[in-house]
């Protein structure tokens, strides 16, 4: 899914900045 996907790549974002 789509919305699936984007959430992960929200989250993969977040892990990195901190």
């Amino acid at each position: 899914m789509v919305t699936q996907l984007k959430l992960f790549l929200m989250v993969d974002s977040v892990a990195k900045q901190q």
